[in-house]
């Protein structure tokens, strides 16, 4: 199937805006951009749409104020410094020329200064401290020119890769070399020769940018330097993804394998949340040169295949298939969750996120993959955070909110977040484990994600959780899930006949009564587990009898019995619904809860 190609409607980053506000509003003389900035952005140049790379859209965002003059843009990279056309090149050399003209022979000093910066320039071949002295040499010359009056177009400075000349390391962590660029730029930013008078100027002159992938890894003085701004490009907003992927249907016609899907467009272009325009490109390139429709699910695996190549294994995009419809039992928790789906997209009323309390085994993952499914929300997974990242987090937490970010509607489930998050307050968590938890604790205080941003929070152990992250307004609402008992049990044990049924296999009525009785303490894991063990063993042996299988089953709540009931316990300890505790739990009191915990904690040696 093609999709039909609607009307395209121009869209503009909004970096580019925060750009031009900063250079022209502000009287920036620096701006460091960082996050997606080796990626294609929109640009509409005399009414034509192209989606081009970072340095043409700086170009056009800088523009003088109040003249059609283009700036003369040169680009510092790891080979050396590089003017982004011959023609800027040629109105530097032809100032040079003029200041050499014989009714100028009182500019002798300031066209010699000219010429050897400009032939430093064309023989610069690597990026170093040595590379700042040229750029300081360079806007210092044109300042003194402009003060006698000749026209100097205004230059702009883009300094790639400016982590490697500014790392971020403590200042007696340095090397020298690292040091004199640091002091050499700090002096340029604050050179009154340069930037002069500059709050009054009719003109907006010369301009730096610095472009790093992460803010993090660049030295934490730049942001203390005058009249500098840091700029965060996000990945492309549904809008920007929708407008390339209607330019390329276009040129390209494309071919989707879409169920159930109107607007095929727009279903790729929501599937395709997380990607950059050049991996999107990627994506509908090879499409269409193979000629083979655009798969759902290939999309879905390629946003996290770029997922995990930017924040390792530990993350994975789900869209769930199943909905709460297809959670069994429940009944008490499903009342309550379609309650809290009317508060949860509120900007004022949502909370940051909540806490998902109970055993191993009780569903816990499974439900809140249903409930993201019937909130509209796709989900993203976080595990084992702290052991992927250990020594990167200020890296990760980065990337990952500029992640989260363009997503819109996500929920983020947080596996074992009693492990995924060290305490910020503990004697033996390490520094770089702390500071992650305070970043992770920033992104839930964020308002601006409010009713976009759900955090969910998985633990079989609350009790480790550190305190500022489950405080009032961040993850402070407890759900408790149990195993199921009473209806909710029936529920289960229908599904497991039914499962059986469908396979084959038929149950006497004595066994019946047996599998009832004995199935009973079975959390909803066991239940899965013994379906399938259980199905599996008869197709393998035929004359297995279900009593001779269930005396060598054990469920969790045989195999691991004190640790799950010291799960259980702990979950009732903090649970906000208390309809939702057993009956056994609801009718005993808190401090012999309390007591039992502790006692627990002895014998396991927690």
């Amino acid at each position: 199937m093609t999709a039909n190609t609607p009307a395209m409607v121009s869209q503009r980053p909004q970096f580019v805006e925060k750009l031009a506000h900063a250079y022209n509003a502000l009287l920036g003389r620096c701006a460091i951009l960082t996050g997606n900035i080796n990626d294609l952005f929109p640009l509409d140049m005399d009414g034509e749409l192209s989606f081009v790379p970072l340095e043409p859209v700086l170009k056009h965002t800088l523009k003088a104020t109040k003249s059609d003059e283009d700036f003369i843009v040169l680009t510092l990279k790891s080979d050396g410094m590089h003017y982004d056309s011959k023609k800027g090149r040629a109105k530097l050399h032809a100032v040079a020329s003029h200041l050499q003209e014989p009714e100028n022979l009182d500019h002798a000093l300031l066209s010699r200064d000219l010429e050897f910066v400009l032939k430093q320039i064309d023989e610069e071949r690597i990026m170093s401290s040595l590379s700042l002295a040229i750029i300081d040499g360079l806007l210092k010359t044109a300042a003194k020119i402009r003060a006698a009056d000749i026209n100097v177009p205004p230059i702009a400075f883009i300094l790639d890769h400016a982590d490697f000349l500014f790392p971020n390391e403590g200042t007696g962590r340095l090397t020298s070399r690292d040091r004199d660029a640091l002091a050499r730029f700090s002096d340029l930013l604050h050179d009154r020769n340069i930037w002069a008078d500059l709050e009054t100027a009719d003109e907006r002159t010369d301009f730096i940018i610095l472009l790093s992938a992460n803010l993090s890894t660049l030295n934490d003085r730049l942001l203390q330097l005058p009249k500098i701004t840091h700029i965060d490009i996000k990945l492309p907003s549904h809008a920007i993804r929708k407008q390339f992927i209607e330019q390329k249907i276009t040129k390209h016609p494309l071919q989707f394998d879409y169920k159930d899907e109107t607007d095929l467009v727009e279903a790729f272009a929501q599937d395709t949340m997380g990607l950059t325009i050049r991996t999107l490109d990627d994506l509908t390139t090879a499409a269409y040169r193979q000629n083979v429709p655009l798969r759902q699910e290939e999309v879905i695996e390629q946003v996290n295949q770029q997922l995990q190549r930017q924040l390792g294994s530990i993350v994975k995009l789900v869209y769930p298939t199943h909905s709460i419809e297809d959670v069994i039992g429940n009944g008490k928790l499903k009342k309550r969750l379609e309650h809290l789906k009317r508060r949860i997209d509120s900007s004022e009323r949502a909370p940051a996120g909540i806490t998902v309390v109970g055993p191993n085994g009780a569903g816990k993952t499974f439900i809140f993959e249903a409930f993201a499914a019937n909130t509209g929300r796709a989900v993203i997974t976080l595990s084992q955070i702290r052991s992927e990242w250990f020594g990167k987090t200020d890296v990760f937490a980065e990337q990952l909110e500029s992640t989260l970010s363009a997503f819109g509607r996500i929920l983020v489930l947080v596996d074992e977040a009693h492990a995924a998050f060290g305490s910020i307050h503990g004697s033996q968590t390490h520094e770089t484990e702390a500071r992650l938890t305070r970043q992770i604790i920033q992104m839930m205080d964020d308002h601006d994600k409010r009713g976009r941003i759900l955090w969910v929070l998985l633990t079989t152990r609350p009790d480790l959780l550190d305190p500022d992250i489950v405080r009032s307004g961040r993850c402070s609402l407890f759900v408790p899930i149990f195993d199921p008992e009473g209806e909710d049990s029936d529920a289960f044990y229908d599904w497991m006949i039914g499962k059986f049924n469908n396979e084959g296999i038929k149950v006497d009525e004595t066994n019946l009564s047996m599998l009832k009785a004995q199935t009973d303490i079975f959390s909803a894991g066991d239940y899965r587990r013994f379906i399938d063990d259980f199905i599996e063993e008869v197709s393998f042996n035929p004359e297995m009898t279900l009593e001779n299988f269930l005396q060598s089953w054990k469920p969790s709540a045989i195999s691991i019995g004190k640790k799950r009931r010291f799960q259980m316990l702990l979950a009732a300890q903090r649970c906000d619904w208390r309809e939702l505790l057993p009956k056994e739990l609801k009718e005993t009191p808190l401090e012999q809860i309390d007591q039992e915990v502790e006692r627990l904690k002895m014998e396991l040696s927690f």
